[in-house]
């Protein structure tokens, strides 16, 4: 299994129910489109940034990286911003953190 804490600083902070309609948005499409659980886990109350958990089980752990990369390239189109992502493979220890988007992605 591999989790995803991904950190989005909105490029446009507006208000707070604009922030939640970006959440919402998420929440129901990486499932559909991506198979990953996803939860919005801290900063309910910022506006400015959203943080998500995402998860994807598969025994072929390149499949799940791959699945999870394109779930988070989906959050930062949506969200219009770049993530800070921090990965974990569960019962493998800590995978490692990168930033996506552009001049990021860069493997661990």
């Amino acid at each position: 299994m591999l989790s995803a804490r991904v950190v989005v600083r909105l490029a446009q902070p507006g208000s707070l129910k604009d922030k939640r309609r970006v959440a919402a948005s998420l929440l129901s499409t990486l499932p559909a489109r991506f198979g990953v659980s996803v939860a919005e886990i801290e900063g309910q109350d910022d506006r400015r940034r959203l943080v998500l958990g995402l998860a994807g089980v598969s025994s072929d752990l390149g499949h799940v990286r791959a699945v999870m990369e394109r779930a988070v390239r989906q959050v930062e189109s949506t969200a219009m911003a770049d993530a800070a992502v921090e990965w974990s493979l569960v019962g493998g220890g800590q995978w490692g953190e990168y930033q996506t988007g552009p001049g990021g992605g860069s493997d661990p």
